[in-house]
């Protein structure tokens, strides 16, 4: 993915997350702004079928008036079979608009989405604010954990 060179580009990386369901085993947001195998980990709360794993990352944006958003993750699993989706967080809707579902690997691959449409609701008017939530289901309620490598987001605009 390349983002227009003509227009301003910023490139940001969480400065915190949370477990919304699930647990947290180790790593820090620190851990996700290079792809160097330093990883935050996450394990999925086993309460029956599907067992899941839901996370939220928030960043700051610099850009003002973004036209594009892309959002990059290094991920992967420890148990084959798992779903990821990913979710941006819309400021005008004020909820999470599902932008992304793969199947998740168990080694670290890149997922690149990119926002073109209308980008600038993914991020706080105010406050440069982005949040993203991923979840990751597993149909049969196995249990499994989530290391998270790198996520970025990479705004052009104004």
């Amino acid at each position: 993915l390349t983002l227009d060179n003509a227009e301003a580009q910023d490139t940001e990386t969480p400065e915190s997350y949370s477990v919304v369901f699930g647990g947290s085993t180790s790593g820090s947001a620190s851990n996700l702004t290079a792809s160097d195998n330093s990883y935050l980990s996450a394990y999925a709360a086993n309460f029956g079928e599907p067992n899941f794993l839901i996370m939220t990352f928030t960043g700051t944006v610099e850009t003002e008036n973004p036209t594009e958003v892309s959002i990059t993750f290094e991920t992967h699993v420890t148990e084959p079979g798992i779903v990821g989706a990913v979710f941006a967080y819309d400021y005008t809707t004020a909820s999470f608009v599902k932008i992304s579902e793969c199947a998740a690997t168990t080694t670290d691959s890149k997922t690149i989405i990119a926002l073109k449409d209308d980008a600038r609701r993914f991020v706080d008017l105010y406050s440069g604010e982005a949040v993203i939530k991923v979840v990751y289901s597993a149909e049969y309620g196995d249990p499994f954990q989530a290391f998270f490598d790198f996520v970025r987001w990479e705004t052009i605009g104004e």
